[in-house]
């Protein structure tokens, strides 16, 4: 893990803590990236490439079961898409080094399918 760099392993202890901060009627927004079927081994393992601090992408079911499970009620749920380039995604990774080298070379062998589905 990169230093200063605090990793996301737990998300139970987060969001007993999230419970235990918010004022009574409070709301708790979450932001996550999330990924195409077929492409979560791809997905996580790039983004550890570029990240040293990630442990795994969830679903945005997966986030579902993990609120309900901790008392949440959901009253919202929004999918936003929205397109980035390759290089505007890679960032901060340094351009021209082994690690987008690295990325390259995963991309280059995921099933062209699933790559279709992250690059639209």
């Amino acid at each position: 893990m990169q230093e200063g760099r605090a990793s996301f392993q737990e998300h139970p202890p987060f969001l007993k803590e999230a419970t235990r901060v918010l004022c009574e009627g409070g709301r708790l927004g979450i932001a996550d990236m999330t990924f195409p079927k077929g492409t979560e081994a791809f997905f996580n393992e790039i983004e550890r490439v570029r990240d040293s601090s990630h442990v795994k992408a969830l679903t945005a079911d997966e986030w579902m079961e993990i609120l309900k499970a901790e008392g949440f009620a959901i009253s919202k749920v929004e999918t936003i898409s929205y397109y980035t380039t390759f290089e505007q995604w890679l960032y901060p990774v340094p351009t021209g080094g082994d690690e987008e080298s690295r990325i390259r070379d995963e991309r280059k062998a995921l099933d062209p399918t699933a790559w279709e589905m992250l690059a639209a």
